[in-house]
């Protein structure tokens, strides 16, 4: 996302993503961009509400658990004995709002962009034997 792609946020909407004491209705308007299928737009409100959480100097933890319940609210747990199965797109989207409010739109970018270029090797190491082992748990 560049800044020429930064998607219009409605003024009392920002209100309610950027104001301390709306975290259930800044929930509430990041669930209906998602409901309206704008992901652009539900991961810029993440990155505004987590800059503003930043601002007021809200634990993060706080706001991360805050936007994981609003991913389970939609797509369901996923847990088995309290450990996550795996991630989902919702929390893909959360935690690259997450990324963007602390490190910017370039390195959430070349974060995507990684990650495709590692899915497409994907099948060549796999062929070749070359694909790195998961450590022993």
């Amino acid at each position: 996302m560049s800044r020429r792609d930064i998607p219009d946020i409605p003024p009392d909407l920002y209100e309610t993503l950027t104001a301390p004491e709306n975290t259930a209705k800044a929930i509430e308007a990041m669930e209906a961009f998602l409901i309206q299928g704008d992901e652009q737009k539900f991961e810029y409100a993440v990155a505004l509400y987590v800059a503003a959480a930043r601002h007021r100097k809200e634990p993060i933890e706080r706001v991360t658990g805050a936007l994981c319940m609003l991913a389970e609210n939609l797509q369901g747990p996923r847990r088995a004995a309290e450990r996550l199965l795996h991630l989902t797109q919702m929390h893909e989207l959360t935690f690259n709002g997450i990324l963007r409010a602390f490190y910017g739109d370039v390195a959430v970018d070349r974060a995507i962009g990684a990650s495709s270029q590692r899915k497409a090797d994907a099948s060549q190491h796999i062929k070749s034997g070359t694909w790195p082992k998961r450590p022993a748990v």
